[in-house]
């Protein structure tokens, strides 16, 4: 006897958030390969290989058009996963790299490096990396929206004027039905780019010095310097992965 799961359509208004339902294992082993959008490295780290195409299938509704010229996302409940759908990071790799890049962050991980041999760029990333990539940041989203998601992003990203497509608007209203979620991984983000500055501030606090002057070559001073530069630079940013993410959903007409 074959048993079939229905497939149920939940229309969800912009303000409303929707609880998220673990599947069980049986449910994860039948789930198919879906498409996964591209990542971006964060400060030439790749975190891609930590989310696949199946990251996504412990997490439900997924978010899907009803028509494709809908304006809202219908939340489609799953097993089984709905065809054209990619794996969405809610806060993606492109907005961590970029506060990442504009804060000084980058700048503070190869002067640490070099610094601390034992301080990789890699592994001071590491909680950033499996806070981004964990289930509470993740959903199955139509692929045309996830894909027109990417360009509403870069736009806030430039501060360019968004577009009014009805695409954009399925991103507008995706995004609202998710932002409770990404404002709470934002200020994860957050917490963790504070531990990678304190821990840069204590490496400083012991490295020796050298020969001494702002000019000096001595190799010692060099690493010295460069940190203490990468981190005052740091310190003048005001840019937050909280911030960023702010501006994406006021530059949608979103309230944070």
């Amino acid at each position: 006897m074959r048993f079939f799961i229905p497939t149920i359509l939940l229309f969800v208004s912009s303000g409303l958030a929707l609880p998220y339902p673990m599947l069980n294992q049986h449910a994860l082993r039948s789930v198919p390969k879906r498409s996964l959008e591209k990542r971006d490295a964060v400060c030439g780290a790749d975190f891609r290989s930590l989310v696949n195409s199946d990251s996504c299938a412990g997490k439900s509704p997924a978010f899907v058009l009803a028509t494709p010229n809908a304006v809202v996302v219908t939340a489609q409940a799953q097993p089984p996963v709905p065809d054209n759908v990619q794996c969405d990071h809610v806060v993606e790799l492109q907005l961590l790299n970029s506060v990442a890049q504009t804060s000084g962050l980058c700048g503070v991980l190869t002067a640490l490096e070099a610094a601390d041999s034992t301080k990789k760029k890699a592994t001071m990333l590491d909680n950033a990396a499996q806070h981004i990539s964990a289930l509470q940041n993740l959903n199955f989203v139509q692929d045309t929206v996830n894909n027109q998601k990417k360009t509403v992003i870069q736009r806030a990203l430039k501060g360019s004027a968004q577009g009014t497509t009805t695409l954009d608007a399925a991103v507008k209203d995706y995004l609202s039905k998710v932002k409770s979620d990404g404002e709470a991984v934002a200020t994860t983000l957050d917490t963790d780019i504070g531990t990678i500055i304190t821990a840069a501030k204590g490496v400083l606090a012991t490295l020796p010095d050298g020969k001494g002057g702002s000019r000096s070559r001595d190799p010692k001073d060099v690493v010295k310097r460069n940190l203490q530069q990468a981190l005052d630079t740091y310190s003048k940013s005001s840019t937050t992965v909280g911030s960023t993410f702010k501006t994406v959903l006021t530059s949608v007409g979103l309230t944070a």
